[in-house]
């Protein structure tokens, strides 16, 4: 009876390892060999305070893991924070009383268009080595900003944007949207930010900027107002920029698939029986 109980106990235990094993080689291949499209363009990675997505006609308040998708217009309340890390390795830090609008277009596997439309705040990137044909741009009220680096901070208020580079390069230039032709706009007799299709202007990919563009290097800012050209790139950023929206250790993790959750659970439902058979295997033997 002693000998049969250890087979039992034997074999449940060879079993269990073998399936945590499968599970973990399951999940492993599903994130780096799944020709499946993956969820969403990136995910919540960290979160302060009440943030809100505006998604079509819905509008929801977004938690850790909250999967992004294109378009979504991000909102932050008073003394509210989120950072979102894209499936591509780029992540943005918004800061408070904020308003961004995210697209992305995937060209193809290794190429991709990305558009942050900063209505008012502030937002903080860093973004990986972009590939050939890949790009990356920040457009404000006033002005357009293409990735040469790799963080940088652009603040937009009714007085002035400015655009501050902590690492790498920056591109920045005016927008005079009067010049700029009507199939980028939603509603072409209203030729403003607020009506900018940015899937259009993906498909298009067409250049913003005024002419008047200017090369921002690290530790360095520009300043755009209406209708004016960025002024030269001045030192010392202002402290309120260097310290605003500063990128923190994760706290959250991507929403899981259900198959995945399924499959973790029945693991753990697995080994725990397990573990009690083995407990009541040795209360008999007491016995």
């Amino acid at each position: 009876m002693i000998s049969e109980h250890l087979n039992i106990n034997k074999l449940l235990a060879m079993n269990c390892r073998y399936f945590l094993k499968l599970v973990l080689f399951f999940l492993l291949i599903s994130k780096t060999a799944c020709p499946c499209p993956i969820k969403g363009i990136g995910y919540v990675d960290y979160i302060k305070g009440t943030v809100n997505v505006v998604r079509g006609d819905e509008k929801f308040t977004i938690k850790c893991g909250t999967v992004i998708k294109t378009g979504d217009l991000i909102e932050t309340d008073k003394n509210s924070r989120v950072i979102i890390k894209f499936h591509d390795g780029t992540s943005i830090s918004i800061g408070e009383e904020s308003k961004v609008q995210i697209t992305k277009k995937i060209v193809s596997l290794k190429v991709s268009r990305n558009l942050l439309k900063l209505l008012k705040g502030k937002v903080r990137s860093k973004v990986r080595r972009l590939k050939p044909g890949s790009s990356y741009k920040v457009i404000t009220r006033t002005g357009a900003s293409g990735v040469r680096g790799t963080e940088f901070i652009v603040s937009s208020s009714l007085d002035e944007d400015i655009f501050a580079v902590v690492e790498g390069e920056l591109e920045v230039d005016n927008i005079i949207w009067s010049s700029l032709p009507d199939f980028l706009f939603t509603d072409p007799l209203h030729k403003n930010l607020w009506t900018l299709d940015p899937i259009k202007v993906l498909d298009f990919d067409y250049n913003l900027g005024a002419g008047n563009a200017v090369v921002v290097s690290k530790n360095q800012y520009t300043i755009i107002q209406d209708n004016l050209a960025p002024i030269p790139p001045q030192n010392n950023i202002p402290s309120d920029l260097v310290n605003c929206c500063k990128f923190t250790s994760s706290s959250c993790v991507p929403e899981a698939s259900s198959l995945s959750m399924t499959l973790l659970g029945f693991c753990l439902v697995f080994c725990i029986l397990r573990l009690l058979n083995k407990n009541i295997f040795h209360f008999n033997t007491r016995k």
